[in-house]
């Protein structure tokens, strides 16, 4: 893959293309609107991983309202 993929789309084949999406597109505006990624993955330990498109934009946006964003530990090298 050479160019950028759309968000939750599975590619395949040579070139890439767009086979289908893990979630509807109303469920993909909610997930990148909750912006779950800046948070700790161990806040989502436990996590049901068979939840469906919809569960999960309802599962985020309970737990979200209870986390503060991860912000990880500055390191720096001289």
């Amino acid at each position: 893959v050479t160019k950028d993929v759309p968000p939750y789309a599975v590619v395949g084949g040579i070139p890439a293309k767009v086979i289908k999406y893990r979630f509807s597109e109303s469920e993909i505006c909610q997930l990148l609107e909750l912006k779950w990624w800046n948070y700790h993955y161990k806040d989502f330990v436990g996590m049901d991983l068979n939840f469906s498109g919809a569960q999960l934009c309802d599962y985020f946006g309970q737990q979200l309202l209870k986390l503060k964003p991860y912000t990880p530990e500055k390191i720096h090298l001289s």
